[in-house]
C-alpha cells in the first residue's frame, strides 16, 4: 500500500549516508537507532528514508521517497514506527521489517506544515504530536493532540489551554523534541525560539494521568528551564522520572553575542550537560563540556559546527548520566552530583547514536564503524 502515487523505493542512498553531519545539528536530516535491531534509519525532511544494517559494518538496506517526513519514532517492540508526512496531512504507521504501509492515520490534527515533533507512550498506544487545529485562519489553535493509534480516539489543547507561558515574549516556537516520562505522567517539550531554549514540563493527559489542575502542575506547565542564545539538541528522562538531562549547545552567532555568561568555558567547547527538576523549576547542576573533559580542540569557540552547534546525545541510567562528544567519545557523570566519573573512547570517530540496552543495564552505541554494546557502571 502506498502514501501516494509518487512513493517509491530507493535503490541507493544517495544523500543519506551517516557522516559528520550527524554531530552538527541539521534539522532536514535525522538519525535514529532501532530500539532492538543494529539498524540506523535515516530521513530528510524532503520525503526519503533509509535503512542501515550494521552486518558488522554499516551497510545499505532499503529505503524509500514520498512526499515528506517531519519526524519518525518506534514502538517499544521495534516492530513498527510512526512517521509523520504533513503534506499529505496523515500519520503512516509502517513495519520495520519491510518498510511496508500498515495504515495511515487522518484526522483534524494531522495538519500540515505544522506537524513537526511526536513521541510514543511504552505501549505503543498513544501518539502525542505537535499540532494545530486551524491552520492558516488567525485563530490557528496550535498546541499538541493525542490520538489513541488503536481505537482513533483523538483530543487536543492549545498552548493557552495547557498554561503555556512566553518566557521571552516571542510567541511559539518551533517543537524539536518530545519525550515521555518512564512513569507515563509528564511530558516534557523541547522547544526552539528565535535561538533560545525553553523546556516545558506539561502532565502527559495520557489516559489514567489526566490533569488535576493542582499548583505544582500549572507551575511545571508555564515552562520548567529557559536558556537564551542556546538550543537543546537532546533531552531524556532519568528512569524514576524525578528530572530531565539535557544537552545545551548554541550557535556561533549566539556563542559572539552572549559570551560574556560563560567565564569559564574553555577551548573546544560544544556544550553543557545540564539537569533539571521534573517537578519543580529548579536546574539542579550544568557542566560545560570543553577540551578539559574530552581533550578534543575542534569546539563552536573555534568556528565548528555551525549553524546552531553540536548534536550531543544524552542517556541518565540510574546512576550515571552519559553524553557523547566529538572524536568518538562518551562522557560519564555522576547522576545526582554532575561530578566527572570517567571517559570512553568507543571505536568509530563519529557517534550516530544511543540509546539502552533491552536488558536495561548496557548502552547502544551506534558509530560510523559498529554497533557497540557498553556496561553501565
Amino acid at each position: 500500500m502506498k502514501t501516494n502515487d509518487t512513493e517509491k523505493c530507493l535503490s541507493s542512498p544517495s544523500g543519506l549516508e551517516p557522516g559528520e553531519w550527524c554531530e552538527h545539528i541539521r534539522l532536514p536530516k535525522m538519525v535514529r537507532l532501532h530500539p532492538i535491531k543494529d539498524e540506523l534509519f535515516v530521513i530528510t525532511e524532503s520525503g526519503k528514508l533509509a535503512r542501515w544494517r550494521y552486518t558488522p559494518a554499516l551497510t545499505f538496506v532499503d529505503g524509500l521517497e514520498t512526499s515528506d517526513i517531519n519526524d519518525l519514532t518506534f514502538s517499544s517492540d521495534g516492530q513498527w514506527f510512526a512517521v509523520s508526512a504533513p503534506a499529505l496531512r496523515s500519520i503512516d504507521i509502517r513495519s520495520t521489517e519491510d518498510l511496508s504501509l500498515l495504515r495511515q492515520i487522518r484526522n483534524a490534527f494531522t495538519n500540515g506544515e505544522y506537524m513537526f515533533s511526536m513521541c510514543l507512550d511504552q505501549d505503543g498506544s498513544w501518539l502525542v504530536i505537535d499540532s494545530c487545529r486551524k491552520p492558516g485562519e488567525l485563530d490557528e489553535e496550535e498546541g499538541l493532540a493525542w490520538i489513541h493509534l488503536q481505537t482513533g480516539e483523538a483530543h487536543a489543547r492549545t498552548w493557552p489551554e495547557m498554561d503555556y507561558v512566553d518566557p521571552e515574549e516571542l510567541g511559539y516556537g518551533h517543537i524539536c523534541q518530545m519525550a515521555l516520562s518512564p512513569d507515563q505522567k509528564r511530558l516534557a517539550v523541547n522547544e526552539w525560539k528565535e535561538g533560545s531554549a525553553v523546556i516545558h514540563i506539561f502532565p502527559s493527559l495520557l489516559k489514567g494521568h489526566q490533569r488535576t489542575g493542582s499548583l505544582e502542575e500549572r507551575q511545571l506547565s508555564q515552562f520548567a528551564w529557559v536558556d537564551i542564545n542556546s538550543n537543546v539538541s537532546d533531552l531524556c528522562f532519568h528512569p524514576d522520572s524525578t528530572c530531565l538531562v539535557c544537552f545545551k549547545t548554541t550557535s556561533m552567532d549566539g556563542w559572539k553575542y552572549d559570551h560574556w555568561r560563560y567565564p569559564s568555558v574553555g577551548a573546544g567547547w560544544v556544550g553543557e550537560l545540564i539537569t533539571i527538576s521534573a517537578t519543580r523549576r529548579e536546574e539542579l547542576w550544568r557542566v560545560p563540556i570543553d577540551s578539559r573533559l574530552t581533550g578534543w580542540e575542534r569546539g563552536i569557540l573555534e568556528g565548528h559546527y555551525a549553524p546552531h552547534g553540536y548534536a550531543g546525545k544524552v542517556l541518565a541510567g540510574e546512576t550515571e548520566v552519559v553524553c557523547t562528544t566529538p572524536n568518538g567519545q562518551l562522557l560519564f557523570f555522576d547522576m545526582k552530583t554532575g561530578e566527572f566519573q570517567r571517559k570512553l573512547k568507543v571505536n568509530g570517530n563519529h557517534i550516530y547514536a544511543i540509546g539502552l540496552h533491552k536488558d536495561g543495564d548496557k548502552i547502544r552505541v551506534a558509530t560510523d564503524r559498529e554497533l557497540q554494546v557498553i556496561e553501565w557502571k
